[in-house]
């Protein structure tokens, strides 16, 4: 602040008023300039405005006036640009010193503040020109409104010491930076300025923007950014060495991963010029909790297997709790595993948790894509790939009563070992215009399924095309007193090696008033026990047959016609049937139980 200016124009005026006769004078009221130099009576308080960034400019007090009316002088008033009043005028000889004026404050609505780890100090003004050192001292002079630029460079504990505190209280205290709500980071040129963090807190935020940062722990370690509250935006930032679990560390898994998201947290997330968020291995991306939300949208994210707890198989790429949500709209994720072997969940919810995908969102490489457990989660999956995992959708729920509720549309699962797997007490599944492809590949030995169900509550199929499994549809009933309605409609399943369709319950292929249209060929082609369908329980039929009228399967074989279509003749046959090897249906002798394989009816 440049004091010596501001005091001689105080003097100047000082001298000024000791030569006036009048004893009535009033205090002179001058306001600050806009440079924030301070007058007598009291100086203003002004930001600074000039393009080059430079530093605030406060007004002290000021010279107290010499009043010589009965009240004193009265304080000078601020400068436009300012937030402060000036110190009240001291009274006449026989009169009451003036009221003070206001305590002058600082307006930091706005400001752009520098920072640069090398050649900068933290007793500067934080401009370009004379940086500040710490991210620290420019978050504490920063409001809402303000930019903190980081300069080219690594900041690490070298020069951010409180990136190297292994202090788990809360962040900012010992640990960790907190950049204040509606404050933006960003880095002077893209890429060029990397946080590497090795303490217990990285950077914690309320809202704002992060914008070209490189985020990156030294060695595998666990959280760089945390969010409680706020709207936050991320761009153009990657994730390195992050998501593991510290050694020695008593952080839960989830406490593990790179971003933590909690509170009311909306945060979104997107990829600039970036090929991939990861600049180096991840592994836990990301943990949604209370009603935090996470929206990325387009980019990859590549992740990577620890190879101390690879075996359990159970770190997550993301984790959705509480009620807690997940959006992806058109990213890659992807794992990066150091054998040909699946491992790690891509995605892991639970609770009352939700996850959206679309908009051509692809899962690849992992041991369960995405992973539902205990809870009434909901799952929207709408034009999305699953490739190359060894479970695409794994939901498994058993003793649970709480309702899950999943739709697929429009989405493609092909060469995983399983399409979806469906294990859950309580589940309302919708698939919709979907393909199941080649669900057989991992390990190429041994069988794949596209699509199994064993659950209670409802599922429906609608054009779905499952081909080139082992095991097509496999549709089971869960022991639970729950209703139980499976329907399957315009869709195929052909191509199988082992079997098209088993069924361990009564099932709604299509029925009088509602054909299945369906098209059930070629499957278990050269397999001694291969069939389109297979009738496979031990238990039999107690609540009804097996409803598949109106399909089309292989023809001229088991009574099928040319076209593969069965009918019956006269008003309300039907033809039921309750043993048979194939190929079009294999049923175990005595497990119909009076009930069968309903093929065709007439009104």
């Amino acid at each position: 602040m440049r004091r010596n200016r501001c005091l001689g124009y105080a003097g100047l005026l000082a001298i000024w008023l000791l030569s006036c006769s009048r004893t009535e004078l009033e205090a002179v009221d001058l306001p600050g300039d806009d440079a924030g130099n301070q007058r007598a009576g009291g100086g203003s308080a002004s930001i600074a405005g000039s393009p080059n960034g430079n530093a605030p400019s406060l007004g002290g007090a000021g010279d107290a006036a010499f009043g010589g009316h009965a009240d004193g002088g009265r304080g000078g008033r601020a400068g436009t640009a300012g937030a402060s009043h000036g110190g009240g005028g001291a009274g006449g000889a026989d009169a009451l010193a003036g009221d003070a004026g206001t305590a002058g404050q600082i307006d930091m609505s706005g400001p752009t503040l520098y920072v640069d780890p090398v050649t900068g100090d933290d007793r500067q003004p934080g401009t370009r020109a004379q940086p500040l050192r710490t991210i620290a001292r420019a978050a504490s002079l920063a409001r809402a409104g303000s930019e903190i630029i980081l300069l080219d460079g690594v900041y690490d504990g070298t020069s951010q010491p409180q990136f190297n505190s292994p202090l788990d209280s809360a962040c900012g205290l010992d640990s960790g930076v907190v950049i204040p709500s509606g404050v933006a980071l960003r880095a002077d040129h893209s890429g060029q300025a990397r946080l590497s963090i090795a303490g217990y807190h990285g950077l914690c935020a309320s809202g704002g923007r992060i914008e070209g940062l490189r985020l990156e722990r030294p060695t595998p370690g666990s959280r760089v950014l945390e969010c409680d509250g706020g709207e936050l935006t991320i761009q153009e930032t990657t994730f390195g060495n992050t998501g593991f679990i510290d050694s020695g560390s008593t952080a839960t898994e989830a406490a593990s991963s790179a971003l933590l998201l909690s509170g009311s947290a909306q945060v979104t997330l997107s990829p600039g010029t970036l090929s991939d968020f990861s600049s180096g291995a991840n592994e836990r991306f990301a943990t949604l909790t209370e009603h935090a939300s996470l929206t990325i949208t387009g980019g990859a994210l590549s992740l990577s297997e620890d190879p101390r707890d690879s075996a359990s198989g159970f770190d997550r790429g993301f984790r959705v709790a509480d009620s807690a949500s997940l959006i992806l709209h058109g990213v890659l994720l992807q794992r990066r595993a150091a054998s040909s072997v699946q491992s790690g969940t891509g995605i892991a919810l639970t609770d009352s948790a939700q996850v959206h995908l679309d908009q051509g969102t692809s899962v690849t490489g992992f041991a369960r894509g995405l992973y539902g457990a205990q809870g009434a989660s909901r799952v929207a999956l709408d034009g999305v790939d699953f490739t190359d995992n060894d479970c695409a959708v794994l939901l498994l729920s058993p003793g649970d009563l709480q309702r899950k509720t999943v739709g697929i549309r429009g989405s493609r699962f092909t060469r995983n070992r399983q399409g979806a797997f469906v294990y859950a007490v309580n589940i309302d599944l919708t698939i919709q215009d979907s393909l199941f492809d080649d669900n057989r590949t991992i390990p190429a030995s041994t069988g794949g399924v596209g699509i199994e169900f064993a659950a209670s509550g409802s599922a429906s199929l609608q054009n779905v095309t499952i081909t080139n499994s082992e095991f097509g549809l496999v549709l089971a009933r869960f022991n639970s007193p729950l209703d139980f309605q499976i329907s399957v409609r315009d869709s195929q399943v052909s191509s199988n090696s082992h079997v098209g369709v088993s069924v361990y319950a009564p099932v709604d292929l299509g029925s009088l008033a509602s054909p299945g249209n369906n098209v059930i060929q070629s499957n278990g082609v050269g397999q001694s026990d291969g069939a389109n369908l297979l009738f496979g329980s031990n238990s039999p039929l107690v609540d009804g047959p097996v409803l598949a009228v109106g399909n089309t399967w292989d023809a001229d074989v088991q009574g099928a016609d040319a076209s593969g279509r069965y009918t019956v003749t006269g008003a309300g046959a039907r033809l039921e049937v309750q043993d048979g090897g194939g190929p079009n249906y294999r049923l175990r002798p005595n497990s119909i139980g009076g009930l069968g394989v309903r093929l065709a009816e007439n009104q």
